[in-house]
């Protein structure tokens, strides 16, 4: 039993155990407050007896003693419920005792006298008190029993529910059962037992007691102990919050005074002991350890001595033993106050510890001291010791003995590196590039292994600025000798050897050792800036190496064979890696200057630009060489698809590119003055729109392409017998000054593809100096071959900006994929040609009349049914397997549109052929005597329009499959071509009131257009679309007449427009300079 003290005045082993355990079992979650209505074995509900009691039986209330009396005799009999042992044995043991008594006892005194029993072999603080006494009352109600006697009992019942009592403790963890039994060689039956003999005696109460006694952490110090009132307050509010955290943890509403003892009487011997315990015991032991300090109310200070204590006093003591004993004691204090907040007498006393220890360790911390990079961990643990210790201070011997000892290391340190490259003493020596990148790459790795061990060691780097005093006596000397290298290259002739193809390696490895050194030092000198114009120079022929190196991934892809899971081949992803390395190389440099890393990205992506544009032309040409050679069925397992596929990926590679930085470098350049290029090249594109009233000799239409050469190269697909072929095909180069000197120029060639000779061939030429960033529209003609051909010209001047090569790249490949498309769609509908002919429609009409009740899906057309079958069983799956998602979605829309602008000029005739006469007939160069009408347009018949518009259902719902054709896209296209047919249906009054409404509006800003004022264009442009779909109707109804008067009176207003805006334009021209010299 706790209290006990052996003869020499110490506590016992048995002791210190017995008051270790009380605090324990205080702690656990076992000691609590049990309602009786929750004890699992007691029923919330009695069953009640309904059984009538006979006056024959004699008094009533002595029906239920003598039926109780007659079921304990009978016990095994009982069967209303199920009987708890204990209460068996109870019960038949309190008869045994009282029966002579029971019979004459009323239902009171029976259930006093049977609590009292119980009470004497159960203690009130347990279950089975609570479950015997509601049994007996369970009993007595299934018994006969009068209603009185009833109440009686479902009242007692009711009080014993209504109980509470707390609960015997026990350590319930096994983990911290286990470790007890280990920390003091006990068994789980030994410490059972202890546990018995102490629960019954456990009460809050004590922890209480001793809160409001003189142990009290409050208690142990004074205001004058502290060295300013801060400190005090600190000390005495952690005190007060800790003791309120007891306080509610440990209320009690008992007011026992004869509560077992939880606190040792010699506390100090019993502290010692169990920290010797708890220093070389488990984590678990250790927090068991900590709860009896809380509850002992054992001073912070006094925990850190009796660790020091323990560590110093093993056998072997070390600095590691010491730290750990430092921060054990830090760990298990209840009050977690910082050292600088201690009583001051207390301070010196640690102070005065911990010089005496240090004294100790001094000749194996002296040594420590001086190899810093041979043994880092030892060098750590004596500078953590003496953090430990507190002796930090610059006046303290230790911290004297670090300072000289580490100043000596790296001193020596750098010392021997300039030793083993011969550059001590020899100031004047001419240094070279090994030299150089030899004592940087030393450098670099003394500051790797200095800045890993700050990262790793914050708080002790920050006491001792060990960094710090390597970068002032190893790292800034060596960066010195840096320094003179470069600006000993700058001064002499050799200023650009360092980007020379034998010094490109030293030379960007030095960059990139300077480069991690930038970030953990900081330079005298702007190295970045020093080496910024060798470094570009280097970038730009970074471009050069790109483009080889996509030589050669196309080279190594020469078969296409699509990578596993991907429907692109290996060349592009290639080419992706070959871009995403130098991009990732320029940004490992991590460039600080912000104008300088735009030049630097401007010249990478110029060259990345060049390298995709490179990589798309290649596929063109792979893919315009395939369909080339295609006479029979595409296969679309081939390399045309490959070729769409790996440009659909270039041009998504380009989404990549869209990050903040890039964008910031590009506002930096365009807002910088001196960005601007000297002699600047220029990007020429010539945009190939459509040929009007192309015809042979016969007056039949021609198959025509267009090849342009020169300055800029490029070829058009070919299109079939048209009177009016559409290309908008765009073809751009970028050109320098030497290139256009003197002017520049293209040839421009249209050839006939069914005869391979050329159709028309003339030379555009142009001044480069003289041509504006505004696009020009230019209508060249075809003479003395019919009609006329129509292009655009554009000319954007170079930027040196990132963004304007990624952007002209992208819209340059955009171009040639949307060009390849159309050659790719030409390729396998042939039979869309075909079929949207007057040839086949006059032969359809014949073979199936159009009748009232037709319907689309009924129709029987053998050429039309062919296309759409071969395109549902095959062609569109080998499309969706073959082709990227997008990709395969903008094919569908590019057939789609095909075979409505196919239908579309079946049933149209074009106005082209009347605009033609009419110019001629105004610019007075030919006669119109001999222009026929008649032999250009054919009135369209109703039945022809439904004709056609039935072929058009049936190829829309040829495409109708939703789970691969994206539906979306088909529908506008699809209601603006139907509204051909609502229109034709109009009378022709009706369509001549529309065409006039429309021409009102566009007639208002017409001047707008031609004087270059702001002007709606995109309305402007759907309104002439519209105008030209009314007269275009109105010509397939045979209003000839009306549509060539009014394109006449369109074409002289606008003739009569322009020549009054450029008089107008002459005029104020002539004023100025008037006026000008009038002034002079």
């Amino acid at each position: 039993m706790p209290g006990n003290i052996s003869q020499n005045g110490k506590l016992s082993p048995i002791d210190i155990l017995d008051y270790y355990l009380s605090v324990q079992l205080l702690y656990d979650v076992s000691f609590k407050i049990i309602h009786v209505s929750d004890i699992v074995g007691i029923p919330k509900r009695a069953e009640v007896s309904t059984k009538k009691v006979h006056l024959r039986l004699g008094s009533r209330s002595d029906a239920l003693k003598k039926e109780f009396l007659q079921t304990i005799l009978d016990l095994s009999h009982f069967h209303s419920f199920a009987l708890d042992r204990e209460f068996q044995g109870s019960i038949i043991r309190f008869y045994a005792i009282n029966k002579s008594h029971i019979a004459h006892w009323e239902i009171e005194v029976l259930l006093d006298e049977f609590d009292k029993f119980v009470e004497s072999r159960s203690p009130k603080n347990t279950e089975s008190y609570y479950i015997q006494r509601v049994q007996l009352i369970d009993m007595l109600l299934v018994l006969k029993s009068t209603d009185s006697q009833k109440k009686l009992l479902l009242d007692s019942r009711a009080e014993v529910l209504t109980s509470e009592y707390q609960q015997l403790p026990t350590i319930t963890e096994s983990e911290n059962r286990k470790a007890i039994c280990v920390t003091f060689k006990l068994d789980e039956q030994t410490l059972d037992r202890k546990i018995g003999r102490l629960q019954a005696r456990i009460s809050k109460r004590s922890v209480l007691d001793i809160l409001e006694s003189g142990r009290s952490l409050a208690n142990i110090y004074r205001r004058e102990d502290f060295e300013s009132e801060e400190k005090w307050e600190k000390w005495i509010g952690k005190v007060k919050e800790e003791e309120n955290m007891l306080r509610r943890q440990f209320s009690t509403r008992s007011k026992s005074a004869h509560s077992l003892p939880i606190l040792p009487p010699d506390v100090s011997d019993a502290v010692k002991s169990l920290t010797t315990l708890a220093y070389s015991g488990s984590p678990k032991f250790f927090e068991t350890y900590m709860k009896c300090l809380r509850i002992w109310q054992i001073d912070p200070c006094e925990i850190f001595f009796d660790f020091i204590s323990v560590a110093s006093s093993l056998p072997h003591p070390d600095p590691e033993a010491i730290i750990k004993a430092i921060n054990l004691a830090y760990l298990a204090s209840p009050i977690q106050l910082a050292w600088n907040s201690w009583p001051l007498q207390k301070k010196r006393e640690s102070l005065t510890t911990g010089l005496k220890i240090f004294s100790k360790f001094k000749d194996q911390a002296s040594l420590s001291f001086l190899h810093f990079f041979d043994d880092t961990k030892t060098f750590t643990t004596f500078l953590l010791l003496v953090e430990q210790l507190h002796l930090t201070s610059s006046k303290m011997p230790a911290r004297l003995l670090m300072g000289e000892n580490v100043n000596k290391s790296f001193t020596d340190r750098l010392q021997r590196h300039l030793q083993a490259l011969h550059l001590d003493g020899e100031e004047a020596r001419v240094l070279d590039f090994d030299i150089v990148n030899a004592l940087l790459s030393k450098i670099v790795a003394d500051t790797d292994m200095l800045h890993n061990w700050k990262l790793k060691n914050k708080d002790l780097d920050r006491t001792f600025s060990v960094y710090g005093i390597a970068e002032k006596l190893i790292i800034t000397p060596a960066l010195t000798y840096v320094r003179r290298f470069l600006v000993q290259n700058k001064r002499g002739t050799g200023a650009n050897s360092l980007v020379s193809k034998e010094n490109k390696a030293n030379f960007f490895t030095m960059l990139e050792m300077l480069g991690n050194l930038k970030g953990r030092v900081e330079f005298k000198f702007d190295f970045q800036d020093v080496l910024f114009d060798n470094f570009l120079a280097m970038v730009n022929l970074w471009g050069h190496e790109m483009l080889d190196k996509t030589k050669l991934a196309i080279s190594s892809d020469s078969k296409l064979n699509r990578l596993d899971g991907c429907s692109y081949s290996s060349s592009v992803q290639n080419l992706m890696g070959i871009c995403n390395a130098y991009v990732n190389l320029l940004e490992s440099f991590n460039w600080e200057n912000t104008l300088q890393l735009a030049y630097l990205y401007s010249a990478l992506y110029r060259g990345i630009s060049e390298s995709l544009l490179y990589y798309t032309d290649s596929m063109m040409n792979r893919l315009s060489k395939d369909l080339g050679n295609n006479t029979g069925t595409l296969n679309f397992k081939g390399e045309s698809c490959t070729c769409l596929n790996n440009i659909s990926k270039i041009l998504q590679y380009f989404k990549e590119f869209e990050n903040d930085r890039l964008l910031e470098c590009s506002e930096v350049l365009k807002s910088e003055n001196s960005e601007k290029i000297t002699n600047p090249r220029k990007f020429v594109s010539i945009r190939v729109l459509n040929a009007e009233n192309v015809e042979d000799s016969k007056g039949e239409p021609v198959s025509l392409s267009v090849k342009i050469s020169g300055l800029i190269r490029g070829r058009t697909r070919g299109i079939v017998k048209d009177y009016n072929p559409s290309w908008d095909e765009e073809f751009q180069s970028l050109i320098d000054r030497s290139s256009a000197r003197g002017g520049g120029y293209f040839r421009i060639e249209l050839f006939d593809e069914e005869s391979g000779s050329v159709y028309k061939s003339l030379t555009y030429r142009f001044d480069l100096d003289r041509l504006s960033a505004m696009p020009i529209d230019e209508k060249i003609s075809l003479q003395p071959r019919s009609g006329a051909l129509n292009i655009s010209i554009n000319v954007e001047i170079e930027q040196s900006d990132p963004m304007f090569y990624l952007s002209r790249a992208r819209s340059e490949i955009a171009k040639g994929r949307d060009r390849m498309i159309k050659l790719f769609v030409d390729n396998f509908s042939r039979s869309v040609r075909e079929i949207f002919s007057r040839e086949h429609l006059e032969e359809s009409l014949k073979l199936v009349p159009v009748r009232k009740d037709s319907d689309y899906k009924n129709l029987k057309d053998e050429m039309v049914d062919a296309y759409s079958t071969e395109m549902q069983l095959h062609t569109i799956d080998d499309l969706y397997d073959n082709l990227e998602t997008e990709l395969f979605d903008e094919v569908v829309l590019s057939l789609w549109l095909k075979i409505l602008n196919a239908a579309e000029n079946l049933l149209l005739p074009r106005v082209s052929f009347i605009f033609h006469n009419i110019v001629t007939r105004l610019d007075k160069r030919s006669s119109v005597t001999g222009f026929s009408f008649s032999s250009r347009y054919h009135k369209t018949s109703k039945h022809e329009m439904t004709r056609v518009m039935e072929w058009c259902w049936k190829f829309r719902q040829m495409l109708n499959v939703p789970e691969k054709v994206l539906q979306d896209p088909l529908v506008a296209p699809f209601e603006k071509f139907c509204r051909i047919s609502k229109q034709y249906t109009m009378k022709s009054k009706e369509l001549e009131d529309s065409y006039y409404q429309i021409w009102s509006y566009l007639n208002r800003q017409l001047p707008k257009k031609y004087a270059r004022s702001n002007y709606d264009k995109k309305s402007f442009d759907n309104a002439s679309d519209d105008k030209v779909m009314v007269l275009r109707i109105l010509l397939a109804k045979g209003e000839t007449k009306f549509v060539k008067g009014v394109m006449e009176v369109e074409e002289r207003y606008q003739r009569a427009l322009k020549t009054e805006i450029e008089c107008r334009n002459l005029m104020k021209r002539g004023w100025g300079e008037n006026h000008l010299e009038g002034t002079i």
